[in-house]
Formats: C-alpha cells, sequence, structure tokens
C-alpha cells in the first residue's frame, strides 16, 4: 500500500518514520504555513509543501499494460530502487 511504499523509500535513505494521517484541509494548510514560514526565513522550498500533500492525497494508478503489450519492461522495480539507494 501507499504508507508502506513511502516507508521503505525513506527507510532506504535511513530515515525511519511514523506515518500518519491528517485531514486535508488540516495538511494544506499546515503546507501553506511551512512554504510560507520557508519564504519569509530565505531557506527556499519548504520541505512540505501543497503540492506534496496533493501528490500524497491522491491515488494515482498508472496502468503499463499497453507499454507492457508493446515490449515495454520496467527498468527498476521499487524493491530495487530501496536496496540499490547509495549509502544504505
Amino acid at each position: 500500500d501507499r504508507d508502506e511504499a513511502i516507508r521503505a523509500v525513506l527507510r532506504a535513505h535511513g530515515k525511519r518514520v511514523r506515518i500518519g494521517h491528517l485531514p486535508l484541509p488540516v495538511a494544506h494548510t499546515a503546507a501553506g504555513a511551512a512554504q510560507r514560514l520557508a519564504r519569509l526565513l530565505g531557506r527556499g522550498e519548504s520541505p512540505l509543501t501543497r503540492y506534496a500533500v496533493d501528490q500524497l492525497a491522491s491515488s494515482v494508478v498508472l496502468d503499463v499494460g499497453r507499454a507492457a503489450s508493446q515490449g515495454w519492461t520496467a527498468g527498476r522495480t521499487l524493491a530495487d530502487y530501496t536496496t540499490a539507494v547509495p549509502g544504505t
């Protein structure tokens, strides 16, 4: 599931996290505040953005069936990526 995929990627980068769920309006408000604060402090991009919230809140299913029927195969899998991250 999505939580486990996120946890696997973060673990591959040495980050141990507890994943929680917030109502979308709360997450959008927090992200907006974080972005404004980062801008005010001159820190560039905020670690939490409205874009990131939107990406994590929406389900996306990529159907590669047509590409696969034409001979395409994925070059990497999530498991392959998480074991190949440098420094892990």
